[in-house]
């Protein structure tokens, strides 16, 4: 059992959108699709509502500034990551899913630690824009 204190209270505040982000990854790999969370929550009788907010989970997708409000929970606060990944790290063979989760990993695990020597919460754009800046290095791609 985790203790409940300051530093496993930050872990869950700041860990949580990476989580959501990895596993994503992870099943977008899985399925070859950029878009496979998106088919995956999607059912007819969606509202827009919800469709607007489950396709902030799609690799596919280029998001406007504005699109930042809708991306306050833990699953689409880093969108604009996924946007970076679908576009730059989707991989074509097993190899290259390999490498691009160990880069992520590695990114995330560097994010947090700069989240954590903050201690205060980046807001939505710059919390994205600090990961792909961290995976653009690792990847050697300027945007």
């Amino acid at each position: 059992m985790i203790p409940n204190d300051d530093n496993s209270r930050l872990y869950k505040i700041y860990a949580t959108p990476y989580e959501e982000l990895y596993a994503d990854t992870v099943a977008v790999y899985f399925e070859s699709n950029p878009s496979a969370l998106t088919h995956a929550l999607y059912f007819n009788e969606m509202t827009q509502t919800e469709y607007d907010y489950i396709k902030f989970r799609d690799f596919s997708n280029s998001y406007a500034k504005k699109d930042a409000d809708w991306m306050r929970d833990e699953h689409s606060r880093l969108s604009y990551v996924r946007s970076f990944i679908g576009k730059n790290m989707m991989p074509r063979n097993l190899s290259d899913a390999r490498k691009f989760l160990s880069i992520l990993e590695n990114a995330i695990v560097q994010s947090l630690r700069i989240d954590f020597a903050r201690k205060t919460e980046l807001e939505v754009i710059p919390a994205n824009d600090q990961l792909i800046k961290i995976l653009s290095r690792e990847l050697k791609v300027k945007n």
